[in-house]
């Protein structure tokens, strides 16, 4: 496959770790969208409390067109594909995987999460969390491939998605 493969999924889905270990078992570059946007334009939770969602995901749109090029590993943010010219984008230029995961995974992993989730505001419920993954689901759907991750270990799923892809 020579498109760029961009994982998508809910956050906390571990899409970042997982991407970083599957670039390395099918030799490609990894980019971690959200990493960029923060060297370019500051600290996420900042460009939403001062900007809103609408900047931060023109922002993420442009940060997106510039790093789905070649046969990189791309990690999108999980409310990426939301944005209608940021899923343009993606089905057009690259390979979408759906890391799949349920809310009450992504509430046990926010727990111990180091980044603050804008979206998932500062006290998250599986409630609020299955709101707001019930709105974005048909997007994630949308995917060419969709791998469990619900509490497995980014490892296993990294190598079960090398194994799909090859």
């Amino acid at each position: 496959m020579s498109r760029p493969i961009a994982l998508i999924g809910f956050m906390a889905a571990g899409k970042t770790t997982i991407g970083r270990r599957l670039a390395k078992l099918l030799a490609r570059e990894f980019v971690d969208t959200d990493a960029v946007i923060t060297a370019k334009y500051g600290p996420i939770p900042q460009i939403f409390a001062t900007q809103g969602e609408a900047t931060f995901r023109r922002y993420e749109c442009d940060v997106v067109a510039e790093v789905l090029v070649g046969e990189r590993v791309v990690s999108l943010g999980g409310g990426a594909i939301t944005y209608a010219p940021t899923r343009a984008l993606v089905a057009e230029r690259a390979y979408r995987v759906f890391i799949e995961t349920t809310p009450a995974f992504t509430l046990e992993r926010l727990k111990n999460a180091r980044a603050a989730r804008p979206i998932a505001g500062d006290t998250p419920t599986v409630e609020s969390l299955a709101a707001i993954f019930a709105e974005r689901l048909p997007f994630y759907r949308d995917a060419d491939l969709t791998i469990n991750g619900d509490g497995r270990t980014s490892t296993a799923v990294a190598r079960e998605l090398a194994d799909l892809l090859a």
